[in-house]
Parts: C-alpha cells; structure tokens; sequence
C-alpha cells in the first residue's frame, strides 16, 4: 500500500492506492498517525457493492488485487483505525472510492495490533459472540464455482 500525503492550509491528505493485501489495519493506522486531526483519506480499491454484510472476499489476485472488502467492510475498518465521516462511492464493476476524515479520537481497539502503544488496552470493550459476524453472500455470476453448502 504506498501513501501519499500532501498539505493542505488546515489539513493533510492521504491518497491511497489499492487497499487489496499487506497489513491493511497497520496501513491504515500508519495514515492515521500523518493526519492531522480533520485531515482527509481518500482510498481506491477494489470493493463489492454490499453495505449490509462487512466481509472480505479473497480474490486469488483477480484483477490486480488480493482482497475485495465489502462497503461495509471499509467503513468498519476505517471506523477502527479512527477516521469518521466514510463516504464510498463505486464508479466501475468492484471498483470504489473512499472519503474519510481522521478523528481526534483514540482508536477503539489495540490488542491484536502489530503497533507500538503506550497500553495494548482497549478503549472500548470487545463483543465475545459470533452473532456479529456474516458470511459472504455467495454471487450467482460466479459460474465457475458452486454454491456454498
């Protein structure tokens, strides 16, 4: 994931490239920490169209990319590495942009993070059931594969 960053007279911004692979949490907190608060991401990647299911798909490197994240997915993501306002919009089959705004808020979660913190605690507490989490819906234009069963 390479980053750009550019200052503007209040605010940096960060363009990024194609979210698909590497470390993306750490990458995004990376970003995170050269925005000044208020300062804007802008994101391009590949992504499905869904807003209800926050998943990612693997891609096996289909069109330049390892990962397809759902609209949800990013917003999800983008909401744990502290940015707020997401915005996304999809110009093209599986391809998106991404608006967000670096809040001066702490992120909710560290521990899992490969981050140096001051404390590895959480800010807010973690949900312990599975009920949270959403199979990909499966996508009948995929012939080459079958349903899941």
């Amino acid at each position: 994931m390479a980053a750009k960053s550019r200052r503007t007279a209040a605010q940096r911004t960060a363009v990024i490239g194609d979210v698909g692979g590497g470390p993306l949490l750490v990458g995004l907190y990376a970003v995170r920490e050269m925005l000044k608060p208020k300062g804007v991401l802008l994101i391009e990647t590949a992504a499905a169209e869904d807003c209800r299911h926050s998943y990612a798909n693997f891609a096996r490197f289909f069109g330049g990319g390892w990962w397809e994240p759902s609209a949800l997915c990013l917003r999800d993501l983008c909401a744990f590495m502290g940015f707020v306002d997401c915005e996304i919009r999809f110009y093209g089959p599986l391809r998106s942009l991404l608006r967000a705004v670096r809040s001066d808020e702490e992120i909710p979660f560290r521990r899992g993070l490969n981050w140096s913190f001051d404390s590895i605690r959480d800010r807010r507490v973690r949900t312990e059931g599975m009920k949270e989490w959403a199979p990909a819906p499966w996508d009948p234009s995929y012939k080459d594969e079958p349903p899941p069963q």
